[in-house]
């Protein structure tokens, strides 16, 4: 016989389970840790010193003693008491995170971009994941990140002792790690630097809190481990890299981009937080389709795994009757499964999604112990207090945000949507049947779980639109479908690597349990994908409706506790603080409206080129990229500047070649934007990278148009063009019945010309041209002003760009070729004698660009010079004259 657990039937304080108008809207344990973050926030923004310490001092012993006083018999004194200490121990916490600290040796290193050596010990875990396929490559290529806290560098006389946090990239394979490993290594560092484009995420003040002060890429083959960490946290990294090939190997991965591979890479990201084979696309289609918390390593799979043991041990201990009449069987649970929280933290690298989940889940497990239910928002608001006291800088981290405001939305919106339907619930129900009662249990376990994605989504729905610049109207449904295996596949996971670590085999059936999960939810991600209005591209909202959209949600909240007044003075306050920057957009207007706006970005060693026309029309000309995919410039650069400018629709793509510094951002333009067309020159269409692209425009709806090199057929003397020869092609194409007329445009009175390549009937190809030759070459006339747009023309191009007949005179031109010696001929330079030239480079890039000798060329024709590497580059023309600005730290 069964017995159910003494406790079983005691009331509960959770606040979700009160009536509504019963339901304080600020518990005190939420109100507590909104306290001790804000007053953290307010330390970490702010120079530690000997006055604001004494500030925060004073405010926590005097809040402590005033709340604690025995004579203090006046609520609003305690009160006082409690809110001030509260605030003190926030501030303290704040003021005490390291700061970066610079260093002579660092900073010259910094200036020259030379490597330096350096010897440091590993402050967190090593962290993987998958980068991009690399530039014409299939395979995916796995990329590491350290943080790593230096205490010697070699210098001119030797080395010298230093203390800085650098964090560092690196290709290199396999590199492991364990927290307080001591290193030797050489890398290229760097000290973050301002956003050099409008709209560009800024990460200095992220890096600021975490305490590191440089950033750079670890030198291939040069780190050297020289004294190893305690043998836990080793034990710990090989145990998930050992569970992670084990899922491989049960589930049948044979290709590293088949299915299998990206089901094994779930089951081992949600069962133990390796999250280093989950590649890009698997990401991309999770986050389009809105599930991407699922892939989130927030502790979402530490909670769950370990409530699911609490609830299996309960049901377990309740089987015995000698036990239940001494212990409550929850009590008990609770009290085993509070040690396996601990160790379960350790063993998935203790991360700090994973160290917060433990926080809460271990707060709720002891509240269960001492047989106390404190309610899950009571729960949130402490776990919240103590992340901000013993790691503050995770206040300003996405996950930590959306997993807090995820929680708050399950539990205060739901039941307030859940009262606004209008479907009884089950206790409000009188059913006879049994299969009736257990129908209406299933449609309210529906109700609830459609609810909950809802309340969710309604939550997070601002901080996703800030920080991933997108929403999705499909996310409830996703989430709704995904449900089961979501659910199943975290606790047969880790249930399975606890089996795994005990024997090889013994987990085998609980992973392929997972991985039947797992499978089910890639193929839910990739079905809803593709569903109409599945992600949607929006602009990140301002303070201002940041903080409007938070007063509906209280409006909301507040339904059944505030008087009908009070609910609409503040839905209105917020309806008006949401539209604010709207209307006073509008009326304030768009100083370059009516005018030819051209913007070179600056994209590191790349090109991004971006065209407003007078009456609203865009063109893109490129959007940077590197050969390694370290980085995209089109998710972190081009797309947040359009956002910032308004644009959420690019008429025109131009693709000048297929070269990864010109074209390695444009994926993530096409998936993010609206486009109408794509033009390229033909180059590789139906191979590599180039290819893939063209291939995902098509997917896209994009219209694909293609430019190519050649002649009329009927050209007299037509020959094959020789590299070393171009004069021979020069000479064809002189010939006045070999010039066909360049294709042209009209758009918004701004006269767009394509003036190479020369795309004749019979769409023949100069094999002999390398890529850099064969680029789509733009000339834009706005009134008596033109712009000449090169993409990478060698001599050999522009030899034939000369050879054509135009008149190449412009007033500004981008420069061939970022500024190689292999460009920018004389004769060129002369033929074009523009006003502005703008060199599109990376800064200390490896190629030495621009050279010296073509930035003198310039110089002598008396054009005005400007450098991406210095930030982006802004040119109006009103059809007379044309100026020029560049951003530096502010808007343009």
């Amino acid at each position: 016989m069964a017995y159910r657990s003494p406790d079983a039937t005691q009331p509960s304080l959770d606040h979700a389970a009160l009536p509504l108008e019963s339901r304080p809207l600020l518990p005190p344990g939420l109100l507590a840790g909104l306290l001790v973050a804000a007053g953290a926030a307010g330390g970490m923004e702010s120079e530690p010193s000997p006055m604001s310490l004494a500030l925060a001092v004073l405010l926590a012993v005097g809040g402590v003693s005033l709340a604690t006083r025995r004579s203090t018999s006046r609520p609003v004194a305690r009160m006082a008491g409690a809110v001030a200490a509260l605030l003190g121990a926030g501030l303290l916490s704040g003021l005490s995170i390291p700061r970066p600290t610079t260093e002579p040796l660092l900073e010259a290193a910094d200036q020259s971009g030379e490597p330096v050596r350096f010897v440091g010990r590993l402050a967190q875990p090593v962290s993987r994941h998958l980068a991009p396929p690399r530039w014409r490559g299939v395979a995916l290529q796995p990329r590491m990140s350290l943080i790593i806290d230096l205490t010697h560098v070699s210098g001119p006389d030797g080395w010298r002792p230093v203390q800085a946090r650098v964090r560092l990239g690196s290709e290199e394979t396999p590199l492991e790690g364990a927290v307080g490993d001591l290193v030797e290594g050489s890398a290229r560092l760097v000290a973050p630097r301002a956003p050099q484009n409008p709209g560009e995420p800024d990460s200095r003040p992220a890096l600021r809190r975490r305490g590191i002060a440089y950033v750079g890429g670890l030198q291939r083959g040069s780190l050297l481990l020289l004294e190893p960490a305690p043998s836990i946290t080793r034990w710990s990294e090989r145990f998930r890299a050992r569970f992670a090939a084990y899922c491989r190997e049960r589930l049948g991965v044979t290709a590293d981009r088949s299915d299998a591979a990206d089901v094994a890479a779930l089951v081992a990201a949600l069962a133990v937080g390796e999250r280093g084979g989950v590649s890009p696309e698997l990401g991309e289609s999770f986050n389009a389709s809105g599930l991407a918390h699922v892939l989130s390593i927030s502790g979402l799979h530490l909670a769950v795994a370990v409530l699911a043991l609490a609830w299996l041990l309960t049901r377990l201990l309740a089987l015995s009757p000698w036990l239940c009449r001494r212990v409550a069987p929850a009590r008990l649970a609770a009290m085993i499964t509070l040690p396996v929280t601990l160790l379960y933290v350790v063993v998935t690298g203790a991360p700090a999604p994973a160290v917060r989940s433990g926080l809460g889940t271990g707060l709720l497990l002891l509240g269960r112990a001492l047989g106390r239910d404190t309610g899950g928002i009571n729960t949130l608001g402490w776990t919240l207090a103590l992340m901000a006291v013993l790691d503050p800088a995770c206040l300003f981290e996405p996950s930590a945000q959306l997993s807090f405001l995820g929680v708050l939305g399950l539990i205060a919106v739901a039941p307030v949507l859940r009262r606004w339907l209008p479907i009884a619930a089950p206790r409000d129900l009188v059913t006879e049947s049994r299969w009736r009662r257990r129908l209406v249990n299933l449609r309210e376990a529906v109700l609830q779980g459609a609810l909950a994605t809802l309340a969710a989504t309604l939550a997070t729905a601002p901080l996703t639109a800030w920080y991933f610049e997108r929403a999705s109207l499909v996310a409830a449904v996703a989430n709704l479908v995904a449900w089961p295996a979501s659910t199943l596949i975290v606790p047969s996971g880790a249930l399975g690597a606890v089996l795994f670590a005990l024997d090889r085999d013994l987990g085998g059936p609980l992973v392929s349990l997972a991985g039947l999960c797992g499978h089910a939810l890639c193929r839910c991600a990739r079905w809803f994908e593709q569903w109409p209005l599945a992600s949607i591209s929006v602009a990140p909202p301002s303070p201002l409706q940041l903080t409007g959209y938070t007063l509906l949600m209280v409006a909301l909240c507040g339904a059944g506790r505030w008087s009908r007044r009070a609910m609409r003075r503040t839905a209105l306050a917020g309806a008006l603080l949401l539209l604010w920057p709207q209307v006073t957009a509008s009326l304030r207007g768009d100083p370059a409206e009516g005018k030819l706006e051209v913007t070179f970005l600056s994209v590191g060693q790349g090109d991004a080129t971006f065209v407003r026309f007078p009456g609203g029309s865009t063109l893109l000309v490129d959007a940077g990229g590197e050969a390694s995919m370290r980085s995209d410039p089109g998710a972190r650069v081009v797309t947040p500047f359009l956002r910032w400018r308004g644009v959420h629709r690019l008429d025109r793509v131009v693709a000048s070649h297929p070269h990864p510094d010109h074209i390695g951002g444009l994926p993530s333009v096409l998936r993010r934007l609206d486009v109408g067309e794509l033009w390229h020159d033909g180059e590789h269409a139906d191979e590599g990278p180039a290819g893939e692209l063209y291939t995902l425009a098509r997917t896209l709806g994009i219209e694909v148009r293609t430019f190519v090199q050649g002649l009329p057929a009927s050209c007299p003397g037509l020959v094959p063009l020789a590299q070393e020869l171009p004069q021979v092609a020069a000479l064809a194409i002189g010939d006045p019945r070999c010039r066909p007329p360049a294709p042209e445009w009209r758009i918004d009175g701004v006269r767009v010309e394509l003036l190479h390549p020369r795309g004749g009937p019979d769409h023949s190809h100069y094999a002999e041209l390398g890529e850099n030759d064969n680029s789509l070459v733009l000339r834009l006339t706005h009134g008596n002003v033109r712009v000449l747009l090169p993409g990478d023309l060698e001599h050999e191009g522009e030899s034939l760009l000369l050879a054509s007949g135009h008149d190449l005179s412009a007033d500004l031109l981008k420069a061939p070729h970022h500024g190689s010696r292999t460009s920018s001929t004389p004769g060129f330079v002369e033929a074009v004698r523009p006003r502005h030239v703008v060199f599109c480079v990376g800064r200390h890039n490896m190629f030495g660009f621009p050279r010296q000798e073509v930035v003198d060329r310039y110089a002598a024709a008396g054009c005005q010079r400007h450098r991406t590497d210095e930030g982006a580059v802004r040119f109006v023309s009103d059809g007379i004259s044309i100026s020029a600005d560049r951003y530096v730290d502010d808007m343009f």
